[in-house]
C-alpha cells in the first residue's frame, strides 16, 4: 500500500480507494527486500530498467524510483506535485477501467482510453 515508511506523505493523497505500488528500482535500504521480490515477479521489466543508466542512477541516489502503481476503482488522487522538475513521471495505464478514467495536469484534463 502506498504510504509505507519510505513515502509516508503519499498516504494523504489517495481518497476513496486503495493506491498500491510495486517498487522495481529504489535506493532505500528499507524497501530492498520488497524490491528484490518484485523484480523476480517482473524480470523483463527489471532487465529493461537495468539497461537505462539514468533510471538506475536516480534510484541509487535516492532522488527517484521506478514502480508499477495501481489505483483501485473509486480511488482519486488529490492534486500534488513532485519534489523536483529534474525527473519525468510517466503514467502509462496497463488496464483502463470502464467509464471515466482521467488525469489532470495543471488545468488540462485528459481521459485514458484503452489501446491509446
Amino acid at each position: 500500500l502506498v504510504g509505507s515508511a519510505h513515502d509516508a506523505g503519499d498516504r494523504k493523497l489517495a481518497e476513496g480507494g486503495d493506491w498500491r505500488e510495486l517498487i522495481l528500482l529504489n535506493g532505500d535500504a528499507e524497501v530492498a527486500a520488497q524490491m528484490s521480490r518484485n523484480r523476480k515477479r517482473c524480470p523483463i521489466t527489471a532487465a529493461l530498467l537495468d539497461s537505462i543508466p539514468a533510471a538506475c542512477d536516480i534510484a541509487v541516489r535516492g532522488i527517484g524510483e521506478s514502480t508499477f502503481s495501481a489505483l483501485h476503482g473509486g480511488a482519486h488522487l488529490l492534486p500534488h506535485c513532485g519534489s523536483t522538475n529534474a525527473r519525468l513521471t510517466a503514467h502509462l495505464p496497463l488496464e483502463v477501467p470502464e467509464g471515466t478514467c482521467s488525469i489532470r495536469v495543471g488545468d488540462e484534463v485528459r481521459e485514458y482510453r484503452e489501446g491509446e
